[in-house]
C-alpha cells in the first residue's frame, strides 16, 4: 500500500517562504549591482526614454505580483493554494529586477533600470502572508 506524504506544518511553510523571500531580496540586490556596474562615466546621468515594452512588461509583472499576494492572503484561500501564490508573488517581483537588468544592458538606461529594481524591492519587502494560526490577544478567554 502506498504511503501518503505527511502534510507540511505551517511553521515549516513559513520558514521556507522566509528563505525564498531573502533569496528574492538578494537577487534584487545583485540586479542593482549589475545595473550600477553598467555605468557609463561619460553619461550625463539624466533619465533617458525607456523602451515602452520594458515598462509594460514590468507593469504586468508588478500587477501579477500584487494580485498573487492578495489572493495568497485572502481568508477563503486553501493553505495548499496559498503557498504557490505567495511564491509566485515573490518570483514575479524578482522578475521585475530581471527586466531592469535587461533594460540596463540592452538600452543603456541605468537610472530607469534602478527604478525598476527599487519598485521590485518594494513589492518583495511587503510582508508575506502568514500561514500560522493567529493567536488570541492577551487577556481574552
Amino acid at each position: 500500500m502506498p504511503v501518503t506524504p505527511e502534510a507540511p506544518r505551517p511553521e515549516d511553510l513559513q520558514q521556507g517562504l522566509r528563505r525564498i523571500h531573502r533569496g528574492v531580496l538578494a537577487s534584487l540586490a545583485v540586479c542593482a549591482l549589475v545595473i550600477v556596474s553598467q555605468a557609463n562615466p561619460a553619461d550625463d546621468g539624466g533619465l533617458g526614454e525607456a523602451d515602452r515594452r520594458f515598462t509594460l512588461v514590468a507593469l504586468g509583472l508588478g500587477v501579477g505580483s500584487v494580485v498573487a499576494r492578495r489572493q495568497a492572503g485572502a481568508p477563503g484561500t486553501a493553505l495548499r493554494t496559498r503557498v504557490p501564490l505567495a511564491i509566485a508573488a515573490l518570483v514575479l517581483a524578482a522578475a521585475i529586477g530581471g527586466v531592469g537588468v535587461a533594460l540596463a544592458v540592452l538600452q543603456d538606461e541605468r537610472e530607469a533600470s534602478l527604478l525598476y529594481v527599487m519598485g521590485a524591492a518594494i513589492l518583495a519587502l511587503r510582508a508575506s502572508p502568514t500561514f500560522l494560526p493567529r493567536l488570541a490577544p492577551r487577556g481574552t478567554p
